[in-house]
């Protein structure tokens, strides 16, 4: 607990001495790399222009997530660049894959190991609070995850 209490304090999250966190474990954003697991699945969301405020003309899109079997928590990150707040009791994350980094459609309702870099939502593209920009993924095995 102290050593939490610590953590916290020094990377700025909302934690105060005798606080502990609702669930979960504590992780922080980009830079970091981290590898979390859970079940892969592709939502339908609406997209532009007007991301469901005109469901007739909004473009439907598919939307690769990613549901934890435990919840997480993500340090806040104020910096020059970045300042992004403190996200509690997490069990949701939007994937972003880049375009030479594409999840196999076989990942697709099965569970997987996601490795990546952790940010905050920003555009209206972004339809979780907390994302992962994928480094790798692959199918989680019983044995090892």
């Amino acid at each position: 607990m102290r050593m939490l209490i610590l953590v916290a304090l020094i990377c700025g999250s909302s934690i105060t001495p005798g606080e502990t966190p609702r669930s979960g474990r504590w992780l922080a954003y980009e830079p970091a790399v981290v590898r979390l697991a859970g079940m892969l699945r592709v939502v339908p969301e609406y997209g532009p222009p007007n991301f469901g405020e005109n469901p007739e003309t909004d473009e439907k899109v598919q939307v690769p997530m990613l549901t934890l079997g435990e919840p997480i928590n993500v340090m806040a990150s104020p910096s020059r660049n970045l300042d992004y707040e403190a996200l509690q009791n997490v069990s949701q994350i939007q994937l972003v894959f880049s375009s030479h980094h594409l999840a196999s459609a076989d990942l697709v309702g099965h569970k997987v190991v996601v490795t990546g870099r952790l940010f905050h939502a920003q555009t209206a593209h972004h339809y979780t609070p907390l994302l992962m920009d994928v480094e790798a993924i692959r199918g989680a095995t019983a044995l090892s995850e």
